[in-house]
């Protein structure tokens, strides 16, 4: 599986550590409670990745998608009436949640999920499942059975949240203080307290979590087994694939959004139309003014005849301009995420005889080599970090002070206070 840089606007600039500084983002960290240690045998340094594409196959169907979710070697069983499940059943996405209320790592995470299901109340769906690991957290089956006994009372959602949002406190006490602490917070739950305490101990919920607890084991081994590292809680699965990068409420909402919008790719590369005979121009006309771009057709021919190709299908009206501080804009996307494409990747063009040392200059953006897509970048200042690393297929000729008045943004902004592309005229001479 090709490794993929996450998340791409900001490690674009993080990468290039000549910039300087840029904004990070809080994320909860991917290091699990782990189930099953699984130890693979060192093979000396990670190995470049072959390019996607390549003069032999110039361009194939590529979805960013299928890198950050690829299919699951293993089934991930489908939410029944016994799970606990959160959002509308006819979602676009399901975030399959395995995790452990002891589990510090879980407790990090739970406000994260939290926050973009509620961000998204009519296309994320939760499934909340067991997985108490017993060996590490002593309290979490009585953690588990308590979630399930408020959820006797329509409250299962709220005692998980507030059992995570107060694991420092209780986590630490003796199972009998655990239970006479939590007994003693079921009124600011809104729960019977009677009947809290009586389903609490209820035969039938033990049955229950164990079952889920057995489940989740099972799940946790195989797919330590199929991916050769260890799986533990919290485990995330969207849409039947293990999400193994980083959990950040900015992340998650990209993938959200990418899922949404995973029709609008063209999905077949384009045909050749354009005659590197002639001299091609592209006039971007934004919510700012107009900028126009030589377009490098006998340097880069294929990056050339893409933009051509998307630019007269319409593919570039209304993307907003990603700007960074004073080094580059970023646009082509139509998702408006920073992680869309059209559906196909084509091939590097790097001539060393053009490079990143002018502003002006414009490149293909990629996601790793021979993977080039509708997404490009205009510098605004010279970058020469970037050389070898981007084909380069346009210069700007005219409207350096629009691209520079162009409002900064980035991907955790309301695209509302962004600038954007009108549209994209090509002149053929």
């Amino acid at each position: 599986m090709r490794k993929i840089v996450f998340p791409i606007l900001i490690v674009f600039a993080i990468l290039l550590s000549a910039c300087g500084t840029t904004k990070t983002t809080t994320t909860a960290t991917t290091a699990p409670t782990s189930a099953t240690n699984v130890t693979s045998t060192p093979g000396g340094p990670t190995p470049t990745p072959a390019p996607y594409t390549d003069s032999q196959t110039p361009c194939k169907p590529f979805n960013i998608l299928d890198e950050i979710l690829p299919a699951s070697p293993v089934k991930i069983p489908d939410a029944t009436s016994t799970d606990w499940v959160e959002g509308p059943a006819n979602a676009p996405v399901t975030f399959t949640l395995y995790t452990d209320l002891q589990c510090p790592y879980c407790a990090q995470a739970d406000p994260i999920i939290n926050a973009v299901v509620k961000a998204f109340p009519n296309d994320v769906r939760l499934v909340f499942r067991h997985w108490p690991l017993v060996s590490l957290h002593d309290k979490a089956l009585q953690a588990a059975k308590a979630a399930e006994a408020a959820g006797k009372q329509g409250k299962f959602f709220e005692m998980a949240e507030f059992l995570f949002t107060n694991q420092s406190e209780w986590s630490v006490k003796s199972a009998t203080d655990f239970a006479t602490w939590l007994n003693s917070k079921t009124a600011s739950l809104g729960l019977d307290a009677a009947k809290f305490a009586t389903d609490w101990n209820d035969p039938a919920i033990a049955q229950k979590v164990s079952a889920d607890q057995a489940a989740s084991d099972k799940l946790g081994e195989e797919l330590s087994q199929a991916y050769q590292t260890g799986f533990g809680t919290p485990t995330l699965i969207i849409n039947g694939s293990p999400y193994m990068e980083q959990r950040s409420v900015e992340l998650l909402s990209l993938i959200v959004n990418l899922i949404k919008n995973k029709n609008v790719a063209v999905q077949q590369c384009p045909a050749t139309i354009i005659d590197t005979k002639k001299d091609y121009s592209a006039t971007l006309t934004t919510t700012k003014g107009d900028i126009v771009i030589d377009l490098l057709e006998k340097v880069a021919p294929v990056s050339v005849n893409s933009f051509v190709s998307l630019a007269q299908n319409g593919w570039f009206k209304d993307n907003i301009f990603f700007v960074v501080r004073d080094q580059f804009v970023m646009t082509g996307d139509q998702t408006n995420t920073g992680l869309g494409g059209p559906g196909y990747a084509f091939k590097d063009e790097i001539d060393p005889t053009y490079t990143f040392d002018k502003e002006g200059m414009v490149g293909i953006y990629n996601f790793g080599p021979g993977t080039n897509g509708s997404q490009f970048f205009i510098l605004k200042a010279p970058l020469t970090a970037l050389n070898g690393r981007y084909t380069i297929f346009g210069v700007v000729t005219q409207g350096m002070d629009v691209l520079k008045a162009l409002a900064l943004h980035e991907t955790s902004q309301s695209q509302d206070s962004a600038d954007k592309i009108l549209s994209v005229a090509i002149t053929a001479k």
